[in-house]
């Protein structure tokens, strides 16, 4: 039996390690966006080496650990892409490994795997809908994916210290949760908050020695290295500025997530007006919760029913007959419906969307009514239900910034991830257990387990399906100095490598130039620095530093080039870069700057995303 077992696990395993591998390689330098996000981290990690500091010189959202992880990678190797590929593998492996750890604690072998292959397949690689910053190897936030990995192992030895008492995992905890604290502020201070309510909970009922200590040590760490980093560097204000002043104005107005999440945004003028439809989103979260519901408490009473059948009037014959049928037809509406053919991708596209939005929008619902069965039972096991508690609680703690929109589908691939492990725990075992049944009788819990692996296969293919699929349509290979790039072969992205190219042919190496609203990318890859402190001129950055002290910063240190691009803040509400936000520095541009090269669309007077960038040229004294 125990070599049946080993055997059983390292199948298990290696399930695991030739999915991160297949995706590995059919993702190979496929990641990131060429204009948004994606070079911020690798343009910051770069100053960082060159020996400016953090929130004084660079102007930063999030806490002091990746970008210097970056940058002291960026000293040892290089200025190189391949760092931040490096990095995100590891952070890929290592979430990996503690959903499959933590599922473990809860589930068997067979589901811990599959929670694990979601993770991979949904988050670690994601690529819905060609968006290449939603993946772990290149990431919109470098920040976001340090946090979400400590927020894992903190689960995970919060979890092991619950139930076994052991002090080295209160340690190790207490390392996860500073170092996390040290990566980004707004979205851990929910997820701190749970663990000292529910550390406080073990605290009285077990009177552990020097819990209450050990839980508000990593808050005491924290403040202390950012007290003494702040100091030595004379950096507060800048910090408040950047850091402070983003959290204040998160979750309201202009904020992307208030956007995203509650479907509201402030007008120039100060009115609030709908932007996406709240009550749609509502109706969407609770059909999938009560859908799933139904849906998993019939295949419970289908698979009862169908062991009796055979068993009474079935031979073993014909019971194998009709499930060889049952899966033929069902591999032949998965391949029809949600099969890869890029002829065809126009109905697969409509349908992927539905499916998205789907399948994990009632999962608020499902962690809250989970963490309400929890408490019900912790009169059975303490530990165990408390413990489940704290990794619910947890999942929903992430899920406030995308409550009313939970998908994997951009910030979703990074903030559902202990969500999963909840998602599929909830309808292996609560939903049955909640109807009042018991799956005791192997035969009767096999078929049963059969029927939900092939409903999450049902609900995954579509968007592992498009993830591939966008995958595949990025072939247009350019090799820089900085490292291997493959972005799709479309127009857009010939005429961002088009501008490069201008750039480093017509500007001096030395030359120094800004790309606004946004756009690193052309810095990154031409090599022209940027003389400014700012990622970038969106709607939140003007906001957050005011767009008057911005343009004071303009004015004393002009770029020899500036570039205006083709970039529609939409998520922000405010479209367009000269129009509807950064008129004054746009009008201060025009004054002070000759325009030299267009290349694509006009930047502002297209409503789409096509490329467009409008190089100009500091006018002569």
């Amino acid at each position: 039996m125990n070599k049946f077992n080993n055997i059983s696990k390292y199948f298990y395993y290696s399930l695991i390690g030739l999915t991160f591998l297949y995706f590995l390689d059919i993702s190979w330098c496929k990641w990131g966006e060429l204009m948004v996000d994606t070079f911020r981290d690798q343009t910051v990690a770069f100053k960082l080496a060159q020996g400016k500091v953090l929130y004084k010189d660079i102007y930063y959202l999030f806490g002091i650990l990746p970008p210097y992880c970056l940058g002291l990678l960026n000293r040892i190797f290089g200025t190189t892409l391949y760092c931040s590929v490096g990095l995100g593998i590891f952070f890929i492996l290592s979430c990996s490994i503690l959903v499959y750890r933590i599922s473990r604690i809860y589930m068997d072998r067979l589901f811990s795997t599959v929670t694990t292959l979601a993770y991979l397949c949904l988050c670690g690689f994601n690529n819905i809908m060609g968006y290449g910053n939603s993946n772990y190897v290149l990431p919109y936030s470098l920040a976001t994916a340090f946090t979400i990995t400590f927020v894992l192992a903190s689960l995970y030895f919060f979890i092991k210290h619950a139930t076994s008492a052991r002090p080295v995992y209160i340690y190790l905890w207490v390392i996860s949760q500073y170092l996390m604290l040290l990566s980004r502020f707004d979205i851990t201070m929910p997820v701190y908050a749970v663990f000292i309510i529910l550390g406080t909970v073990l605290y009285f009922k077990e009177k552990r020695p020097l819990l209450l200590l050990y839980l508000i040590a990593p808050a005491l760490l924290a403040i202390a290295t950012y007290a003494i980093y702040l100091k030595i560097f004379h950096n507060y204000n800048d910090f408040a500025t950047s850091v402070l002043r983003m959290i204040t104005f998160e979750g309201k107005g202009n904020d992307p997530f208030a956007l995203y999440n509650l479907g509201v945004m402030e007008t120039l003028y100060g009115a609030v007006m709908p932007y996406y439809d709240l009550p749609v989103k509502i109706v969407r979260m609770c059909n999938s919760f009560v859908i799933q519901t139904v849906v998993i408490a019939l295949l419970f009473a289908l698979t009862r029913g169908f062991v009796h059948l055979k068993d009474k009037c079935l031979s073993n014959r014909v019971y194998g007959v009709i499930s060889i049928i049952a899966c033929i037809i069902g591999l032949f509406f998965l391949s029809r419906r949600y099969g890869p053919d890029i002829a065809s991708f126009s109905m697969f596209h409509r349908n992927i969307l539905k499916f998205i939005h789907f399948q994990y929008a009632g999962l608020p619902f499902f962690l809250i009514g989970g963490i309400i069965y929890g408490f019900i039972s912790l009169g059975k096991d303490f530990k165990r239900y408390l413990s489940i508690i704290v990794l619910m609680s947890v999942s929903l703690a992430l899920l406030t910034r995308i409550f009313f929109n939970v998908t994997t589908f951009l910030y979703g691939s990074f903030f559902i991830v202990p969500g999963l492990i909840c998602y599929i725990m909830i309808i292996k075992d609560f939903i049955p257990s909640i109807a009042g049944y018991k799956v005791q009788a192997a035969e009767n819990n096999k078929y049963f387990l059969i029927s939900i692996l092939i409903y999450l296969t049902i609900l995954s293919i579509p968007s592992i399906n498009d993830s591939l699929f966008w995958y595949k349509m990025r072939t247009l290979e350019t090799r820089t100095s900085s490292g291997r790039f493959i972005s799709y072969d479309n127009l857009k992205s010939r005429q961002f490598w088009q501008t490069v190219e201008y750039l480093k042919q017509n500007t001096p190496s030395d030359a120094t130039l800004v790309v606004l609203p946004e756009g690193l990318g052309l810095n990154y890859f031409s090599g022209r620095d940027c003389p400014m402190k700012y990622d970038g001129y969106r709607p939140d950055v003007l906001r957050s530093v005011g767009e008057d002290n911005i343009l004071k910063e303009f004015q004393a240190r002009p770029a020899d080039y500036i570039i205006i691009t083709q970039r529609p803040c939409y998520e922000y509400g405010y479209p367009f870069f000269g129009t509807d936000f950064g008129v004054k520095i746009y009008d201060w541009i025009i004054s002070n700057y000759v325009p030299i090269k267009q290349i694509g669309v006009i930047p502002g007077k297209d409503a789409g995303f096509n490329f467009g960038a409008l190089i100009l040229k500091k006018k002569q004294a």
